[in-house]
């Protein structure tokens, strides 16, 4: 069964539910994050242990932004993050980006029960990766990418 709360799931991962909640579990601060929802667009983000802390919601499509103008951040726990509202049948969240209150990366997963979305018949590309995709360091769902040069450089550089 699917979470329905954020302190069922492991430590740095969250998970949308199908009313919208937006669950996690941190054992780090959260100083801003960013997502994509896929498979639909969000009408708008409201609440959450996210509002409580100060942050600034903001979406556009089905991309969601949090940061703090004051240095707010949501301290390390678990619970709802943010509500979300929505347009279209959500498939989940990807591009995750999220950073604790200094601006450092935090390495945040989505959730997938005892992988289930994974297919283990070889009928994807990468069968034992949840995004189907490695980067160019090899690592599954990884952000690196190959610069100008042809170097594998991680985003965040």
């Amino acid at each position: 069964a699917d979470p329905t709360n954020g302190c069922e799931l492991p430590d740095m991962n969250i998970f949308l539910t199908t009313d919208g909640s937006v669950l996690y579990n941190s054992s780090e601060s959260i100083g801003g994050f960013q997502f994509d929802v896929d498979g639909a667009t969000i009408s708008s983000a409201s609440g959450g242990d996210a509002a409580s802390a100060g942050l600034l919601v903001q979406s556009m499509g089905s991309t969601l932004l949090a940061f703090s103008m004051t240095g707010g951040s949501v301290s390390p726990g678990c619970g709802t993050l943010t509500n979300l509202s929505l347009s279209g049948d959500a498939a989940g969240l990807s591009n995750l980006v999220f950073s604790d209150a200094i601006g450092g990366q935090l390495n945040f997963s989505y959730y997938v029960e005892n992988d289930a979305d994974l297919v283990y018949d070889c009928s994807d590309e990468y069968p034992n990766c949840p995004g189907n995709y490695f980067d160019c360091n090899g690592i599954c769902n990884g952000d690196s990418l190959l610069n100008f040069w042809g170097d594998c450089c991680s985003a965040s550089e």
